[in-house]
């Protein structure tokens, strides 16, 4: 799109672009639509205004649904894939494109490709995203380490909140996070990096969450509760003004009524100390 005509005044017939999706600079003197009718290929004819290149494929120029690559396939990422699916419905905002695995292992189930392993991810373009997460209680504390291993920047992570999700226009909420529908977030809550928040949480005002810690189904917190980097919160547990220390497990249903320190499995209403995480 650098040609320039000699005269300025007058349509280049050289300046048309096939299979563009974007609005996008260019620097072409040209401002008129163009039409080659002497070839007989099937190509997108693009209206030049100013600075912009206008496909007329897509005449509104909203923008184009991002590409989206999902860490694993089934249990949780599915829930993940069934939320992007409802955002698009709302408004087309991404184009899941396949998935990777640990191993690079196809699922059987998997309606998606599989396009490799978790090394793969540092090969992908660098306009693709990524979303989705591949642990349990009994690996949690390995999620750090595998999405440094990706060599992926945190900007590159998608946040996922289901539109049937509330979220507080006051709270933030970090790159990579998950929340599912159901959750409400109330308002001065900060939630980090690489959270995931299951269905139907509730967190009251001013509560804080560190990177790579997950929420399961049904955790409730009061206000001012405060929870550590890399955490485990089971199945339907409540969290009372108390504060979770790093890398800790809380069971489920369990009732949190006291800081809990780092590095430990508490159970029980009232919650108690049941054993150290070794690692």
């Amino acid at each position: 799109m650098d040609h320039v005509p000699d005269d300025a005044s007058t349509p280049c017939v050289d300046c048309k672009v096939l299979d563009v999706r974007r609005l996008r600079p260019t620097n072409s003197a040209c401002s008129s639509s163009v039409e080659n009718t002497g070839s007989s290929e099937n190509t997108t004819v693009l209206v030049l205004l100013g600075t912009l290149t206008l496909d007329l494929t897509n005449p509104s120029g909203a923008p184009m649904p991002e590409p989206l690559v999902l860490l694993g396939f089934g249990g949780n990422n599915l829930d993940i894939l069934d939320a992007i699916t409802e955002i698009n419905t709302r408004e087309p905002t991404y184009e899941v494109i396949g998935y990777l695995t640990p191993d690079g292992s196809a699922r059987d189930t998997a309606e998606l490709p599989c396009l490799g392993n978790f090394t793969t991810a540092k090969q992908l373009a660098s306009d693709v995203l990524i979303a989705g997460f591949s642990f349990g209680p009994g690996n949690f504390h390995t999620w750090p380490a595998t999405v440094d291993s990706l060599g992926v920047s945190t900007e590159r992570f998608a946040t996922i909140i289901h539109p049937r999700a509330y979220v507080s226009p006051r709270s933030k909420v970090g790159h990579g996070t998950v929340i599912m529908a159901g959750t409400t977030v109330g308002a001065d809550v900060t939630i980090g990096n690489h959270v995931t928040i299951l269905q139907n949480c509730g967190l009251s005002h001013d509560d804080v969450i560190g990177d790579y810690t997950a929420l399961t189904v049904g955790v409730t917190f009061s206000g001012n509760v405060k929870v550590g980097r890399n955490c485990f919160l089971g199945t339907n547990s409540t969290i009372i003004r108390a504060n979770i220390g790093d890398g800790s497990l809380v069971g489920a249903h369990t009732l949190i009524r006291e800081d809990v320190p780092p590095g430990e499995v508490w159970v029980g209403v009232p919650g108690r100390f049941l054993r150290k995480i070794s690692r």
